[in-house]
Parts: structure tokens; C-alpha cells; sequence
């Protein structure tokens, strides 16, 4: 099992990680966040239960050109169907 969070509009980090630590027992083996630049508007977060993990599997995950962001609960079953379209930025 793992917690995914979303905020928008957040009024500060603090906030965020406080929110983060009570969703934290969904997934103790990792957790992790992010937090936009632009007047900390989007704030997203992620814990993992590491049962079936490759590496570099951290959330949230980042797109090549650093503009897209994503965090998601769930297995990525069409991955090598995706993958080769890894370079769409």
C-alpha cells in the first residue's frame, strides 16, 4: 500500500509535511515530497511500501525537460509499451 498527496494553494511547507507524516504508515519504507517554485502554489507527495520496486522509482516523479511532475499510487503495467516514448518533451 502506498499515500499519494496533492495540495494546491498551500500556505506553507510546514503545512505540507505535516499532512505528509499522518499518511506516512500507508507507506514506511520511503516517502518524499515536492513543492513548486511559483509562490509554493502545488505541493505533492508520496510514500512508498517497497514490495515490488526498480530503482529510481522515487516519487514524485519528474519529466526529462523538469517541467512535468508525477506522483501516482498503482503499478504501470504498459511501462515497455511507454517507454518508447520516453522523448515526447
Amino acid at each position: 500500500m502506498c499515500g499519494i498527496l496533492a495540495f494546491t494553494a498551500l500556505a506553507d511547507l510546514q503545512t505540507g509535511l505535516r499532512a505528509l507524516a499522518t499518511i506516512n504508515p500507508r507507506g514506511p519504507d520511503e516517502n518524499s515530497y515536492w513543492r513548486s517554485d511559483i509562490s509554493s502554489s502545488v505541493f505533492l507527495a508520496n510514500t512508498r511500501l517497497a514490495i515490488q520496486d526498480l530503482p529510481g522509482g522515487r516519487q514524485p516523479m519528474q519529466g526529462p525537460a523538469g517541467i512535468i511532475r508525477l506522483v501516482y499510487n498503482g503499478e504501470l503495467f504498459n511501462g515497455n509499451f511507454l517507454r518508447r516514448y520516453r522523448d515526447w518533451e
